[in-house]
């Protein structure tokens, strides 16, 4: 049972780091999601009829498996600390899907950085020409937090809305009336010039490495928790499968011929060891 105490304590401390870490995922998600929506824009910019960007559903799973991960690390410490070896075991199924879980989504940020990441801008102008109403309503978003204009420029408005800009490429209201918009002057005081695409992608990245960072920790931790709960089925399974002796124990003083009197019987396991 020594064996059995020292690895619940190991279990108690990854769990509570578990704990703090998918507490770190839970909200951290709801900040990207609700309270920072750029990555949502960003999803929907990209959007096509003939391509769907998967990191917001990346997103829903990272707040899904926060909230999930802090209730199986409560579970897992009761299962533990109670020695029930029927919910240890049930804990360390469900431990094992919510690492694969992980795991796929860790897959698929990584996928998002080094492959869609780098066919971003195509993507940002293939929706500009696909649906120009949709994309710039969305680019208005970006445009009027960043302070840019266009994808690359004020250019990329040109054969979509000519002699025209929205609103939100303006430092003053309507400057497309007192601006050449087909200047190619970069000094133009009324517009901003410079393109959203270096921002979005620099905020995307950071967001990017964020879900990697905190998924590839919580998975770690996830794998430790999964061997302690394996370790400790095993300890209980060994315990159980120990022979169990009955012994009767007399109050002191009494003599063994009043032993149908005052029996008191105890029993417990007790592990035999041969020498």
């Amino acid at each position: 049972m020594v064996c059995c105490f020292t690895v619940t304590c190991f279990l108690c401390i990854v769990c509570v780091l578990i704990g703090v870490t998918s507490l770190l995922q839970f909200c951290m998600g709801l900040y990207l999601t609700f309270l920072q929506n750029d990555v949502i824009t960003i999803n929907r910019l990209v959007k096509t009829e003939r391509f769907d960007s998967y990191l917001a559903y990346v997103l829903f799973a990272f707040i899904g498996l926060g909230f999930i991960s802090l209730l199986f690390v409560f579970f897992s410490l009761y299962g533990a600390i109670k020695q029930n070896r029927a919910l240890t075991l049930f804990m360390t199924i469900l431990w094992l899907f919510s690492l694969t879980l992980n795991l796929v989504m860790l897959a698929v940020s990584l996928l998002y950085y080094y492959f869609i990441l780098s066919q971003l801008r195509p993507l940002l102008v293939l929706s500009l020409r696909e649906a120009p109403n949709a994309t710039i309503k969305l680019l208005d978003i970006v445009q009027l937090k960043y302070s840019c204009c266009g994808i690359d420029g004020k250019n990329d408005y040109n054969q979509i809305v000519p002699n025209s800009l929205p609103s939100s490429c303006c430092r003053e209201p309507n400057c497309w009336e007192e601006t050449d918009l087909k200047s190619t002057n970069s000094t133009l005081s009324s517009v901003y010039t410079s393109g959203c695409y270096l921002l979005i992608k620099q905020h995307l990245t950071i967001e990017l490495w964020i879900l990697i960072g905190v998924t590839g920790i919580c998975s770690l931790l996830q794998i430790f928790a999964v061997l302690f709960l394996c370790v400790l089925n095993e300890r209980y399974r060994k315990f159980d499968e120990l022979p169990r002796l009955a012994i009767n124990q007399l109050a002191p003083g009494v003599p063994m011929s009043n032993i149908q009197n005052v029996p008191k019987v105890v029993s417990e396991p007790m592990e035999i060891t041969q020498i």
